[in-house]
């Protein structure tokens, strides 16, 4: 609910007073404040890390930071934007406009077949 109300205030003209969310909830007759920050859903890229590419960000933007920047929903945020980023991520990588014609199928569905192929072959 309360990502709800934080997208729709996304809306507002600038300096309106749209809707901020606190780290914290307090309900009535609850002894405790409940926490409204969402842990992460563990979709982690360890090598960005070990391979010490997280914080190397030079002019040049790849497709890689496109791709991650499509992604990051996933981890925290309202399910709708982390299920369609993390679609448009995955179809970003799996497809490109200058692949040959497929035989069996064409367009986008192709992503999905060479999704299918990595998933089955891991």
């Amino acid at each position: 609910m309360v990502d709800r109300l934080v997208a729709r205030s996304c809306f507002l003209r600038r300096n309106r007073g749209g809707v901020e969310s606190l780290p914290h909830v307090w309900v009535a007759e609850h002894p405790e404040p409940i926490s409204l920050v969402q842990a992460a859903r563990g979709a982690d890229v360890l090598s960005l890390v070990h391979e010490g590419h997280m914080y190397r960000v030079d002019g040049a933007r790849s497709r890689v930071d496109d791709v991650l920047e499509l992604a990051a929903p996933i981890n925290q945020g309202a399910l709708g934007p982390a299920v369609a980023g993390g679609w448009a991520a995955v179809e970003s990588l799996l497809f490109n406009p200058d692949d040959p014609a497929e035989q069996e199928r064409s367009g986008k569905a192709v992503a999905a077949d060479r999704l299918a192929a990595i998933i089955t072959c891991s």
